[in-house]
């Protein structure tokens, strides 16, 4: 799933993601461009970050975005390991 972005206007109903309660939503994404893992080794990563957006009622969105009720979301960190070549 890729993030949605937006410059004004109202997001629509195909931008939100159910969550049920005590379920989790990932993703697998490519960090490459934005860090160096050119050296083999150990590196860690986390997210904290926003969403744009949170309702706990289905009848709430989608919502103007003059309406938009944004929520923080910290996931846990993420060790990998990069071998040598």
């Amino acid at each position: 799933m890729s993030p949605y972005r937006f410059v004004g206007g109202n997001p629509p109903a195909t931008s939100y993601v159910e969550i049920a309660p005590d379920r989790s939503v990932s993703a697998t994404i490519d960090i490459t461009g934005a860090y160096d893992l050119s050296e083999p080794g150990t590196y860690e990563i986390a997210f904290h970050g926003r969403v744009h957006d949170c309702t706990f009622d289905a009848a709430d969105f989608p919502r103007p975005s003059s309406s938009l009720q944004g929520m923080a979301v910290s996931c846990e960190p993420h060790e990998f390991r990069v071998a040598a070549r």
